[in-house]
């Protein structure tokens, strides 16, 4: 049976410059390795558009799957969107479903959602949406060369209920294979 390998991405100035610990790398190393899958690179990246473009080409062109967390925010630093956008030459295209959940988000919150907030809905072409029931933004999912691109939010317990729910039930179906099992032994 194969072995398919992941890596996994971390966006944002504030993980790369030590600001915080980047515990969703490791929490997803362990969740992606007890599903069968090989994890080979954790990669971290700041807020730099061509950094991230180049970065999204490389790993797609040698990953089974990728997970990227952080940088689906509605603030200019936030460029994963546009990042795989680019890279990809895939153009950006509002997700009206998607606008309206985080229109609702707001408003059952009873707080008015600043037009800054539209960004989280703009996705690229051909990304399928994953919607956050936890936060405003949501994930996407593509495939490019070979490689099933995940992109999530960067707050841990969103990213946790979006791949709980939603990508590792993807993962289980797409990608059949023996789960893996680590031992630990102390002495």
């Amino acid at each position: 049976m194969k072995t398919f390998n992941a890596e996994i991405i971390s966006q944002g100035e504030e993980v790369i410059t030590g600001q915080i610990v980047d515990t969703n790398a490791a929490w997803l190393s362990e969740r992606l390795t007890r599903l069968g899958f090989q994890i080979t690179r954790h990669i971290t990246v700041g807020d730099r558009l061509d950094d991230l473009i180049t970065t999204f080409v490389e790993v797609t062109k040698r990953a089974d799957v990728c997970i990227c967390t952080g940088g689906l925010g509605p603030t200019s630093d936030d460029l994963t969107s546009q990042a795989v956008a680019t890279a990809f030459n895939r153009p950006l295209h509002e997700d009206k479903i998607a606008l309206q959940k985080i229109q609702q988000y707001f408003t059952q919150r009873q707080k008015t959602m600043a037009v800054i907030n539209r960004k989280q809905a703009l996705m690229p072409e051909g990304a399928r949406r994953l919607d956050n029931h936890w936060g405003t933004a949501p994930g996407f999912v593509l495939r490019e060369n070979d490689c099933q691109l995940f992109c999530v939010p960067g707050v841990p317990y969103e990213m946790r209920q979006l791949f709980e729910h939603q990508i590792e039930p993807l993962l289980i179906v797409d990608y059949e294979q023996q789960a893996s099992q680590l031992v630990t032994i102390r002495t």
